[in-house]
């Protein structure tokens, strides 16, 4: 495991923040109301989702202002969405990794100010997936007491199944380790 530098919390949240905003703004766009429902799910879920991807674009658009230049810059990505039912199972991973992603940085985040904004996305984050598992995948809404924080090694490893990581993400996190 690496040490990193207590900022790098940011770049990670980036990432995590711009795979789920990108997921769901692409699926919304790929699949109508009416892809939604041929699979069973009622108007409200992809309206809720619409929800989400708003919230998301605020999120992504609150860390780039933070990062400046240092900002997780848009890749090629490779989302294993083929329909609005793999879509929601995804949407449930990606949440629950930048929720955990959150969790595992807040150590890091000594700042104030951003540890209030980071507090403020996770509790969002939070209720994402566990609207997403229960209400939309009927599973239980949490997986137990307390979540288990992911390190940046674990949050990357996760990206990098999605080819997600650009080589200037890949340089400025080498970069960045100690």
């Amino acid at each position: 495991m690496h040490s990193v530098r207590p900022t790098l919390f940011i770049p990670c949240s980036s990432l995590t923040q711009r795979l789920a905003y990108l997921a769901v703004s692409g699926a919304l766009a790929s699949y109508d109301a009416d892809a939604f429902a041929s699979e069973g799910f009622p108007p409200w879920v992809r309206q809720r989702f619409q929800q989400i991807a708003d919230h998301e674009a605020d999120h992504v658009a609150f860390l780039s202002t933070a990062l400046g230049s240092a900002a997780t810059q848009p890749c090629n990505y490779s989302f294993p969405i083929t329909d609005p039912t793999s879509f929601v199972a995804l949407s449930g991973v990606f949440e629950g990794v930048g929720t955990a992603a959150y969790l595992g940085a807040a150590k890091f985040i000594t700042n104030p100010v951003y540890r209030q904004a980071a507090a403020a996305i996770l509790t969002t984050e939070t209720r994402h997936v566990a609207w997403i598992e229960s209400a939309v995948g009927t599973n239980a809404a949490w997986s137990g007491a307390f979540e288990t924080p992911l390190d940046l090694d674990q949050v990357f490893s996760l990206a990098g199944q999605l080819n997600a990581l650009s080589l200037f993400t890949r340089g400025f996190l080498i970069n960045s380790l100690l």
